[in-house]
Order: structure tokens, then sequence, then C-alpha cells
């Protein structure tokens, strides 16, 4: 079983390798597109991603809802990591 920690440690990584970030400007509360500078096309490689690292599944409107690239709705790390916890949860 995976802790939250765990699950938090890997979507940092995946973050910080996909937007060419600092360890450190990944935090709980950051939003994907405000403050980590993601664009569109980010989104769909941080799914890919995502998917690859932990086995899952993400189709793009589960994680990322539509409107998520005019910055309607934000999407945090915090949402992420949620996000992917209770999908790996689910196949456990």
């Amino acid at each position: 079983m995976i802790t939250r920690e765990e699950v938090f440690s890997k979507v940092s990584e995946v973050l910080v390798e996909a937007l060419n970030l600092e360890e450190d400007e990944v935090v709980l509360g950051a939003e994907l597109g405000n403050d980590l500078g993601a664009e569109e096309i980010d989104y769909l490689d941080i799914a890919f991603r995502l998917e690859r690292e932990f086995g899952i599944n993400i189709t793009r409107t589960r994680l990322f809802p539509e409107g998520v690239d005019d910055y309607c709705l934000p999407v945090t790390v915090q949402k992420i990591c949620y996000f992917v916890y209770q999908e790996v949860e689910a196949i456990c």
C-alpha cells in the first residue's frame, strides 16, 4: 500500500520533470497553470507520466476538467495527489 507522502513525492518528481521546475516550487497548494506555468499541452504530458509512474489510467476530463486550459477550474498539486491516491487505492 502506498502512503500519501509517497504519492506526493512521486507526483512532485513528475511535475518537476514535466514542467522543468525546482523541487521547492511544487507545494500542495500550487496551481498548475497560475503558479507552475503549465500550458494546455503540459496537462496531457503530466497525465501520461502519472499513468506510467503509478500504473493507472487517466482520462483527461477526470483529472483535468474541461475549461482547465482557460484557468477557470484550477488544478492544484493537492488535487492531483488526492486523485492519484484514490486511483492507486482502488486497484490495490
